[in-house]
């Protein structure tokens, strides 16, 4: 079973997405476009100051808390055993860096931490779940705002 596509499909189903966030099934880059310049016309209508941002937050992957992580799939309805299984096993990887000379000497993660105090956090770049995740917990984010 696809966690992250449970997780998805529990938010979409309970209305959880912020209606900002784009990348969700059903929703395309021109959709996105047409109701930017809508809002541009609409404030340049009114003669209004306005302001806007958009961002592509493909870096955030790595850096979600795993403590946050887990309340946001378990608000969605994905079981806390199965996001702690996920999670202690992003933790616990062995990271190296890969080179065109081949795999680097020096590692983190794993079962030896040296210097470094708290395990690795994040979702990962290429970890299915991931951009379902960052869906999910900025939808959170965004409804807060």
């Amino acid at each position: 079973m696809n966690n992250g596509r449970e997780a998805m499909r529990n938010a979409i189903a309970n209305n959880l997405i912020a209606p900002e966030q784009y990348s969700r099934p059903n929703r395309k880059a021109i959709d996105h476009a047409l109701n930017r310049q809508l809002v541009f016309d609409y404030f340049a209508f009114l003669k209004a100051p306005f302001g806007m941002t958009s961002c592509d937050l493909a870096g955030c992957y790595d850096c979600i808390v795993h403590g946050a992580l887990s309340l946001a799939l378990q608000r969605v309805g994905v079981k806390v055993e199965t996001v702690a299984s996920m999670c202690d096993t992003l933790q616990q990887m062995l990271h190296l860096v890969r080179t065109a000379f081949g795999n680097s000497a020096d590692s983190f993660g794993g079962d030896e931490w040296g210097e470094f105090t708290l395990p690795c956090m994040g979702a990962f770049q290429r970890n299915k779940a991931g951009p379902p995740i960052w869906t999910i917990l900025s939808s959170i984010i965004f409804n807060a705002l």
